[in-house]
C-alpha cells in the first residue's frame, strides 16, 4: 500500500514537473523567437509601416489613468510625428457605450496631434489574436509595426509572424512595471498563443471584410 502511494506521488510530481517544463519552453520560444524584431527607440525603426496599436483599458479598476494605455498612445503619436507610420490602426474591444478601447485611443491620438484621416478603428479586437488577424484580413494591412508594452509585445509579434503578417514591433522601455498578476496572466497567455496558432488554428470571433479598404 505504501509503495503504491509512493509511486502515485512520484507520478504526480513527474506530471507537474513536465507541465512546468513545457510552460517554460513555450514562454522561451515566444520570447526568444521575437526578440530580434522588437525596437526600443524611434530612430532605430526601419521604413514607415502601418501601426497596429493594441488596445487596453484607458483607466485602472480604481479609476486612475492606465499607464499602459498612455504609453501605447504616446508611442504611436511619437512614431507618426517621426515619419515612421503611414496609417494607425487602433484595435481593441468596444462594448458601447460603457467601454470603448479603440475609441478612447482615437481621442487620445487626436489630442496628441495625430490627424484624424490617418486613424483607423477596429472595435472587434477582443483578443490580441483577433487584432492581429483582423489587421491583415479585414483591414488589408500588409506590413505593420505593432505598438504595445514590453511585457505584452512578444506574444503579439509571435502571433503575427506565425499567422503570415509581415511585422515588427515597437515597445519603449517600461516606465511602470506590470503587477504580478498581469505578469502571471501573460505567462499563461504565451502558452495559449502557441495552442491557438499551431493546434486549434483559432480564428477571430469576427472576421468579415469591410466594404472598402484604406490604401
Amino acid at each position: 500500500m505504501i509503495k503504491k502511494i509512493a509511486r502515485s506521488i512520484k507520478f504526480v510530481i513527474y506530471i507537474i514537473a513536465w507541465i512546468v517544463l513545457m510552460a517554460l519552453v513555450c514562454n522561451a520560444w515566444v520570447l526568444i523567437s521575437t526578440q530580434g524584431y522588437i525596437f526600443r527607440d524611434v530612430e532605430s525603426l526601419p521604413e514607415p509601416r502601418d501601426l497596429l496599436v493594441l488596445g487596453t483599458s484607458p483607466t485602472t479598476q480604481d479609476g486612475r489613468p492606465n499607464a499602459f494605455f498612455q504609453s501605447r498612445v504616446r508611442s504611436a503619436a511619437a512614431l507618426f510625428k517621426a515619419g515612421k507610420a503611414r496609417k494607425i490602426l487602433a484595435s481593441g474591444y468596444s462594448d458601447l457605450p460603457s467601454y470603448d478601447e479603440p475609441g478612447e485611443m482615437k481621442k487620445a491620438l487626436l489630442a496628441a496631434g495625430v490627424p484624424a484621416e490617418v486613424i483607423l478603428i477596429d472595435s472587434d479586437g477582443l483578443r490580441t489574436l483577433d487584432s492581429v488577424i483582423r489587421a491583415r484580413d479585414v483591414f488589408g494591412r500588409k506590413s505593420v509595426t505593432i505598438v504595445s508594452d514590453p511585457f505584452h509585445v512578444n506574444r503579439a509579434l509571435f502571433i503575427a509572424k506565425n499567422c503570415g503578417l509581415d511585422s515588427i514591433a515597437y515597445a519603449p522601455p517600461a516606465t511602470v512595471q506590470p503587477p504580478l498578476w498581469l505578469q502571471s496572466r501573460e505567462f499563461l497567455a504565451r502558452i495559449a498563443a502557441i495552442l491557438d496558432v499551431f493546434i486549434f488554428k483559432t480564428r477571430p470571433h469576427k472576421n468579415e471584410p469591410i466594404p472598402t479598404k484604406e490604401p
